[in-house]
């Protein structure tokens, strides 16, 4: 797993990042650091979407709403660093970008349902 982890590392794709921080989400909610878990959960939301399915590992334990409490906390503030050197105006306009190449590049493979 040493090479492909390294190659893909070296190609500047975030799988092998994304794949480690769902790892540690789940070893953060079995150990009970309900903010590792969530900051490890939000961290890989924004750089992809599909490791929010992390936060199922909070769902069994008792103190399940802190856990998701947490990393809805987490993904706010995450959402929201860039207003450190932005103004709420840029980055509105920057999101809004971003959605629009992201249908862009949906419909152009075929993807779209609209």
């Amino acid at each position: 797993m040493f090479l492909p982890t390294l190659r893909t590392m070296q190609s500047a794709q975030s799988n092998a990042l994304v794949a480690a921080l769902i790892i540690v989400a789940f070893v953060s909610f079995e150990r009970g650091w309900l903010w590792r878990g969530g900051l490890s959960v939000a961290i890989g939301a924004v750089i992809k979407i599909f490791p929010l399915a992390a936060l199922s590992f909070a769902l069994p334990r008792p103190d399940r709403v802190r856990a998701v409490l947490a990393t809805i906390a987490c993904t706010t503030l995450l959402i929201a660093l860039p207003l450190l050197v932005v103004s709420p105006a840029q980055l509105v306009a920057q999101y809004r970008s971003w959605a629009a190449l992201e249908r862009v590049e949906a419909v152009s493979l075929g993807r779209a349902r609209w």
